[in-house]
């Protein structure tokens, strides 16, 4: 188990992972000195990556003092940096709660489910269960998988046909060739006009923003070649 300490004026902004920063993890109190272990912070990243939603962080890491003050244990995980008061946006606490034991079941895990509705989750190497206030501990939440239920669902790439591709490529290379061309190249199109080298198709149009094929390419070299 291992623990960084970090300053909320320093390190505040330190991104500790895709979703969180350090100063997520500070003490209610304003105190500049915050603990994390990064342990904690991989599971608070699997659970905001496997339910999709905002992981809220109602408590994270406390001051010997502030815990004091809000009635924490004496040996508090939360004054170790090993531990977080969580609750996700849209998910109920019990599936998230059947998800910390279904992956992390080394851990210490507390369902809060009658006033409160938040999971206590930390990182203290043992395993440890317990529903609501009053430490009454138990083996297993008996939850199940109910939190499949609230899994983020996968983005699925629309499939396109070789038909779609087609007429999507056909519909960008007119619209291309539509475009004028910049003044910079003027004296060359005229030279090549004037001398044959670009004729343009059955309309007269010169398509100078076309993309150009191999047998095109062949033809202009012929033609100055020819001069």
């Amino acid at each position: 188990m291992s623990v960084k300490t970090y300053s909320l004026k320093k390190d505040g902004e330190k991104q500790l992972s895709k979703n969180f920063k350090v100063k997520e993890f500070r003490c209610k109190d304003g105190s500049d000195k915050i603990l994390v272990s990064p342990e904690t912070v991989k599971i608070l990243q699997a659970v905001r990556d496997y339910f999709g939603k905002t992981v809220h962080i109602n408590s994270a890491y406390r001051t010997p003092a502030y815990n004091k003050k809000v009635g924490g244990a004496s040996a508090s995980q939360h004054v170790k940096g090993t531990a977080c008061d969580i609750r996700v946006d849209g998910v109920p606490p019990e599936a998230v709660a059947a998800y910390l034991e279904a992956k992390f079941p080394i851990s210490g895990i507390g369902l809060y489910n009658r006033t409160s509705h938040f999971v206590h989750i930390d990182t203290r190497g043992y395993k440890v269960y317990w529903r609501n206030k009053g430490n009454a501990t138990c083996k297993t939440f008996g939850l199940g998988k109910q939190y499949e239920q609230y899994k983020a669902k996968e983005q699925e790439e629309d499939e396109m046909t070789q038909e779609q591709f087609n007429k999507m490529m056909d519909a960008y290379l007119t619209e291309r060739a539509k475009q004028e061309p910049g003044s910079w190249s003027a004296d060359a199109r005229k030279w090549a006009e004037k001398n044959g080298i670009i004729q343009g198709d059955a309309d007269g149009a010169k398509r100078y923003k076309s993309f150009i094929t191999r047998e095109e390419a062949v033809a202009i070299l012929y033609r100055v070649a020819e001069l």
